[in-house]
């Protein structure tokens, strides 16, 4: 099922099926949001880079970017207001993730994988799940494999293709390798939020004791 969403900046929606598309983007949020937590300074977390923070999992770069497009002044990313950060994250991440054309469960899949890696990389993750060119942009060649596929194996397997990235990334960078347990521990919660399964394909333990 492929849906179609055009909502204005300031997320109010006119119609039936905009106010149910906009309630899609909100679960989608809310899940991203209880994972990405508050303000952090953590300086080995590469968002953090030369002192900066970063507030609800927007970097300081992503947020002075934000607002240079729209014209505002800017600040430090600790002083982002909730309607910015709903803003920023539907504009930045789920419009150009494409979340918004799909179902619900691939909409909140696509769209926390878009934050936590980029929006270009989580469709290319998907495109090598389907296996087709991972150009990175949705047209339609990927709108009609995704319509085609069977949703429940389509996300398990893009789920684990995460996961995947995950590994690799950090046996490139070890450095990173400090963050691996929870970015698995990230699927595993978001696999139980669209499929409502527990399993993990993780080599890691999920527990934080």
């Amino acid at each position: 099922m492929i849906m179609h969403m055009s909502l204005p900046r300031c997320l109010s929606p006119t119609s039936r099926d905009q106010q149910d598309a906009l309630q899609v983007f909100l679960d989608a949020l809310h899940f991203t949001l209880k994972s990405e937590g508050g303000i952090s300074y953590d300086p080995r977390d590469p968002g953090n880079a030369e002192g900066n923070a970063t507030a609800f999992g927007i970097t300081q770069k992503s947020y002075d970017a934000w607002n240079k497009k729209w014209g505002r002044p800017i600040r430090s990313v600790t002083a982002i207001r909730p309607c910015e950060i709903q803003n920023l994250y539907f504009e930045d991440y789920y419009l150009a993730s494409h979340a918004h054309r799909f179902t619900k469960e691939i909409a909140i899949a696509l769209f926390d994988t878009a934050v936590h890696t980029g929006p270009r990389r989580a469709i290319q993750l998907l495109q090598e799940v389907l296996g087709i060119e991972p150009d990175g942009r949705v047209g339609p060649i990927t709108l009609k494999f995704i319509k085609d596929a069977c949703p429940h194996s389509l996300l398990n397997r893009f789920l684990r293709k995460r996961e995947e990235f995950y590994k690799a990334l950090c046996q490139r960078k070890p450095s990173l390798s400090i963050f691996l347990k929870g970015w698995l521990r990230r699927v595993h919660l978001l696999r139980n939020e669209v499929l409502g399964i527990g399993e993990s394909h993780s080599d890691y333990p999920l527990s934080d004791q």
